[in-house]
Protein backbone atom coordinates (compact mmCIF):
# COMPACT_ATOMS: atom_id res chain seq x y z
CA UNK A 1 0.00 0.00 0.00
CA UNK A 2 1.36 3.73 -1.07
CA UNK A 3 0.06 6.71 1.22
CA UNK A 4 1.27 9.81 -0.32
CA UNK A 5 1.04 13.74 0.84
CA UNK A 6 2.08 16.38 -1.31
CA UNK A 7 4.07 19.19 0.42
CA UNK A 8 4.49 23.02 -1.51
CA UNK A 9 5.90 24.78 0.99
CA UNK A 10 3.87 28.46 1.01
CA UNK A 11 4.33 30.59 -2.53
CA UNK A 12 5.95 33.86 -1.67
CA UNK A 13 4.99 35.67 -4.55
CA UNK A 14 1.53 34.40 -5.37
CA UNK A 15 1.90 35.91 -8.94
CA UNK A 16 4.57 33.34 -9.65
CA UNK A 17 3.82 30.11 -10.95
CA UNK A 18 4.03 27.67 -8.44
CA UNK A 19 7.26 25.05 -7.72
CA UNK A 20 7.66 21.71 -8.65
CA UNK A 21 7.06 20.87 -4.68
CA UNK A 22 8.68 17.85 -2.95
CA UNK A 23 5.88 14.60 -3.00
CA UNK A 24 6.88 12.56 0.22
CA UNK A 25 6.17 8.93 -0.08
CA UNK A 26 5.71 5.97 2.78
CA UNK A 27 6.47 3.05 0.85
CA UNK A 28 5.05 -0.14 2.62
CA UNK A 29 6.89 -3.12 1.15
CA UNK A 30 5.95 -6.28 2.89
CA UNK A 31 2.38 -7.68 4.79
CA UNK A 32 4.19 -7.05 8.21
CA UNK A 33 4.55 -3.47 7.92
CA UNK A 34 1.11 -3.08 5.99
CA UNK A 35 -0.30 -4.26 8.71
CA UNK A 36 1.56 -2.06 10.87
CA UNK A 37 0.69 0.91 8.83
CA UNK A 38 -2.93 -0.06 8.65
CA UNK A 39 -3.11 -0.51 11.98
CA UNK A 40 -1.97 3.06 13.03
CA UNK A 41 -3.91 4.82 10.07
CA UNK A 42 -7.17 3.31 12.33
CA UNK A 43 -5.95 5.30 15.29
CA UNK A 44 -8.24 7.96 16.77
CA UNK A 45 -6.08 10.80 14.75
CA UNK A 46 -6.76 13.14 18.09
CA UNK A 47 -4.49 11.17 20.12
CA UNK A 48 -1.00 12.45 21.11
CA UNK A 49 2.06 11.47 19.98
CA UNK A 50 3.46 10.09 23.41
CA UNK A 51 0.51 7.79 23.66
CA UNK A 52 0.48 6.13 20.41
CA UNK A 53 4.32 5.70 21.13
CA UNK A 54 3.32 3.56 24.29
CA UNK A 55 0.29 1.84 22.05
CA UNK A 56 3.18 0.90 19.38
CA UNK A 57 5.02 0.01 21.88
CA UNK A 58 2.87 -2.14 23.96
CA UNK A 59 2.04 -3.48 20.83
CA UNK A 60 4.77 -4.58 18.68
CA UNK A 61 7.37 -3.82 21.22
CA UNK A 62 10.04 -1.47 19.01
CA UNK A 63 9.88 0.90 16.25
CA UNK A 64 10.86 0.74 12.56
CA UNK A 65 13.17 2.74 10.55
CA UNK A 66 11.11 4.97 8.21
CA UNK A 67 13.90 4.44 5.66
CA UNK A 68 14.68 0.59 5.37
CA UNK A 69 11.36 -0.41 7.46
CA UNK A 70 14.11 -2.53 10.23
CA UNK A 71 13.95 -2.42 13.72
CA UNK A 72 15.23 0.21 15.81
CA UNK A 73 17.08 0.34 18.82
CA UNK A 74 17.39 2.78 22.05
CA UNK A 75 20.07 4.93 21.47
CA UNK A 76 20.02 7.33 24.36
CA UNK A 77 18.33 10.95 23.99
CA UNK A 78 19.36 13.98 22.22
CA UNK A 79 19.94 17.36 23.39
CA UNK A 80 15.79 18.20 23.98
CA UNK A 81 15.68 15.08 25.71
CA UNK A 82 13.30 12.99 23.01
CA UNK A 83 14.70 9.54 22.85
CA UNK A 84 16.90 8.90 19.60
CA UNK A 85 16.84 5.25 17.86
CA UNK A 86 19.68 3.86 15.85
CA UNK A 87 18.43 1.46 12.82
CA UNK A 88 19.87 -2.16 12.88
CA UNK A 89 20.21 -2.31 9.15
CA UNK A 90 21.09 0.98 7.63
CA UNK A 91 22.79 2.85 10.65
CA UNK A 92 20.56 5.59 10.53
CA UNK A 93 19.55 7.76 13.61
CA UNK A 94 16.54 9.20 14.08
CA UNK A 95 14.51 10.36 16.98
CA UNK A 96 11.22 8.86 18.03
CA UNK A 97 8.60 11.31 16.08
CA UNK A 98 10.72 10.68 13.29
CA UNK A 99 10.44 6.73 13.27
CA UNK A 100 8.11 4.88 10.59
CA UNK A 101 5.03 4.79 13.56
CA UNK A 102 5.26 8.43 14.35
CA UNK A 103 5.63 9.54 11.19
CA UNK A 104 2.74 7.23 9.94
CA UNK A 105 0.90 9.00 12.46
CA UNK A 106 1.74 12.33 11.71
CA UNK A 107 0.18 11.34 8.26
CA UNK A 108 -2.80 10.54 9.78
CA UNK A 109 -3.44 13.63 11.57
CA UNK A 110 -2.55 16.18 8.61
CA UNK A 111 -4.91 14.29 6.45
CA UNK A 112 -7.57 14.56 8.98
CA UNK A 113 -7.05 17.96 9.96
CA UNK A 114 -7.03 18.85 6.08
CA UNK A 115 -10.42 16.94 5.49
CA UNK A 116 -11.71 18.78 8.63
CA UNK A 117 -10.29 21.97 7.51
CA UNK A 118 -12.16 21.83 3.83
CA UNK A 119 -15.13 20.62 5.25
CA UNK A 120 -15.54 24.08 6.67
CA UNK A 121 -13.88 24.20 10.06
CA UNK A 122 -11.29 27.31 10.85
CA UNK A 123 -7.63 26.72 10.07
CA UNK A 124 -6.82 27.79 13.59
CA UNK A 125 -9.40 25.05 15.17
CA UNK A 126 -8.68 21.91 12.92
CA UNK A 127 -4.84 22.68 13.81
CA UNK A 128 -5.91 23.06 17.66
CA UNK A 129 -7.89 20.06 17.25
CA UNK A 130 -5.30 17.52 15.93
CA UNK A 131 -2.39 18.88 17.60
CA UNK A 132 -0.73 20.69 14.62
CA UNK A 133 1.13 24.02 14.41
CA UNK A 134 -0.08 26.83 12.34
CA UNK A 135 3.02 26.67 9.92
CA UNK A 136 2.55 22.95 8.80
CA UNK A 137 -0.95 23.68 9.09
CA UNK A 138 -0.57 26.69 6.60
CA UNK A 139 2.15 24.95 4.27
CA UNK A 140 -0.59 22.23 3.67
CA UNK A 141 -3.33 24.94 3.07
CA UNK A 142 -0.97 25.84 0.03
CA UNK A 143 -2.02 22.40 -1.53
CA UNK A 144 -5.47 23.90 -2.22
CA UNK A 145 -5.34 24.88 -5.56
CA UNK A 146 -4.76 20.93 -6.33
CA UNK A 147 -8.02 19.65 -5.21
CA UNK A 148 -10.83 18.15 -6.91
CA UNK A 149 -13.00 15.88 -5.23
CA UNK A 150 -16.25 14.32 -5.26
CA UNK A 151 -18.35 12.43 -2.75
CA UNK A 152 -21.56 10.81 -3.74
CA UNK A 153 -24.52 10.82 -1.49
CA UNK A 154 -28.14 11.63 -1.43
CA UNK A 155 -28.84 15.11 -2.07
CA UNK A 156 -31.47 17.51 0.63
CA UNK A 157 -34.60 18.02 -1.31
CA UNK A 158 -38.12 18.70 -0.40
CA UNK A 159 -41.95 18.59 -2.05
CA UNK A 160 -44.07 21.08 -1.75
CA UNK A 161 -47.46 22.01 -3.13
CA UNK A 162 -46.05 18.83 -6.04
CA UNK A 163 -43.13 20.66 -6.49
CA UNK A 164 -39.17 18.68 -6.06
CA UNK A 165 -36.84 21.51 -4.44
CA UNK A 166 -33.23 20.40 -4.16
CA UNK A 167 -31.28 22.33 -2.10
CA UNK A 168 -27.72 23.59 -2.30
CA UNK A 169 -25.40 25.27 0.09
CA UNK A 170 -22.02 26.78 -2.21
CA UNK A 171 -19.02 28.77 -0.36
CA UNK A 172 -15.76 29.39 -1.66
CA UNK A 173 -12.53 29.70 -0.07
CA UNK A 174 -9.78 31.94 -1.11
CA UNK A 175 -5.64 30.96 -0.63
CA UNK A 176 -3.90 34.05 -2.04
CA UNK A 177 -5.14 34.64 -5.51
CA UNK A 178 -7.01 30.90 -5.92
CA UNK A 179 -9.95 29.76 -4.64
CA UNK A 180 -11.82 26.38 -4.39
CA UNK A 181 -15.97 26.41 -4.73
CA UNK A 182 -17.45 23.95 -1.77
CA UNK A 183 -20.67 22.43 -2.48
CA UNK A 184 -23.34 20.61 -0.26
CA UNK A 185 -26.59 19.21 -0.25
CA UNK A 186 -27.26 16.78 1.81
CA UNK A 187 -25.06 13.45 1.11
CA UNK A 188 -23.17 15.01 -1.80
CA UNK A 189 -20.56 17.07 -1.38
CA UNK A 190 -18.31 18.47 -4.60
CA UNK A 191 -15.68 20.71 -5.13
CA UNK A 192 -13.15 22.56 -7.34
CA UNK A 193 -10.67 25.19 -8.31
CA UNK A 194 -12.61 28.17 -9.64
CA UNK A 195 -12.68 31.91 -9.29
CA UNK A 196 -16.33 34.23 -8.84
CA UNK A 197 -14.82 36.89 -10.77
CA UNK A 198 -12.99 35.23 -13.70
CA UNK A 199 -15.92 32.17 -13.60
CA UNK A 200 -12.86 29.79 -13.84
CA UNK A 201 -14.14 26.20 -13.06
CA UNK A 202 -17.89 27.42 -12.43
CA UNK A 203 -19.07 25.15 -15.98
CA UNK A 204 -17.35 22.23 -14.48
CA UNK A 205 -18.70 23.14 -10.77
CA UNK A 206 -22.01 23.07 -11.71
CA UNK A 207 -21.80 20.47 -14.27
CA UNK A 208 -21.42 17.95 -11.38
CA UNK A 209 -24.49 19.25 -9.58
CA UNK A 210 -26.53 19.36 -12.75
CA UNK A 211 -26.05 15.21 -12.89
CA UNK A 212 -26.46 14.65 -8.93
CA UNK A 213 -29.68 16.92 -8.48
CA UNK A 214 -32.43 16.27 -10.11
CA UNK A 215 -35.60 18.13 -9.14
CA UNK A 216 -38.14 20.61 -10.22
CA UNK A 217 -36.02 23.74 -8.87
CA UNK A 218 -33.20 24.54 -7.42
CA UNK A 219 -32.61 26.15 -3.87
CA UNK A 220 -29.24 27.96 -4.24
CA UNK A 221 -27.95 28.96 -0.38
CA UNK A 222 -24.60 31.36 -0.50
CA UNK A 223 -22.80 34.00 0.39
CA UNK A 224 -20.91 34.07 -3.25
CA UNK A 225 -20.85 37.61 -5.31
CA UNK A 226 -23.43 38.41 -8.16
CA UNK A 227 -21.11 37.36 -10.89
CA UNK A 228 -22.21 33.60 -9.91
CA UNK A 229 -25.76 34.32 -9.13
CA UNK A 230 -26.07 35.34 -12.77
CA UNK A 231 -24.06 32.34 -14.02
CA UNK A 232 -26.81 30.16 -12.28
CA UNK A 233 -29.43 32.01 -13.77
CA UNK A 234 -27.79 31.66 -16.97
CA UNK A 235 -27.95 28.03 -16.51
CA UNK A 236 -30.78 26.98 -15.01
CA UNK A 237 -33.46 30.00 -15.05
CA UNK A 238 -36.47 30.04 -13.82
CA UNK A 239 -35.61 26.66 -11.98
CA UNK A 240 -33.34 28.45 -10.12
CA UNK A 241 -34.03 30.18 -6.48
CA UNK A 242 -31.36 32.01 -5.17
CA UNK A 243 -30.81 32.68 -1.35
CA UNK A 244 -28.13 35.46 -1.31
CA UNK A 245 -26.54 35.44 2.61
CA UNK A 246 -23.80 38.39 3.27
CA UNK A 247 -21.31 37.53 6.04
CA UNK A 248 -21.22 41.57 7.01
CA UNK A 249 -25.12 41.17 7.45
CA UNK A 250 -25.19 37.37 9.18
CA UNK A 251 -28.85 36.20 8.87
CA UNK A 252 -30.34 38.58 6.28
CA UNK A 253 -30.66 37.00 3.10
CA UNK A 254 -31.92 38.55 -0.56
Amino acid sequence: MDYQITYRPPGRDLNLGKSSGIRWNLNVPNQEMQDRSEYIFRMDPMLDYDSIASIIMEKYDNFSCRFCYSPLVMDGKNGSGTKEFLCTKCKRKMSLYNTFELVTFRYRKELTAFLSYIHSNSSEGSASLYGLGMDLFNEMRMSLPEIHYSRNGEPDSIEYDGTTYGIVTIDMMYKGHKGLMLGVSGGLKFGNLGNEDSGEGMDEFFNTLEEQIHADKIIFLMDMKMSVAHKILEKWNDKAIIILQSHRTWGDGQ
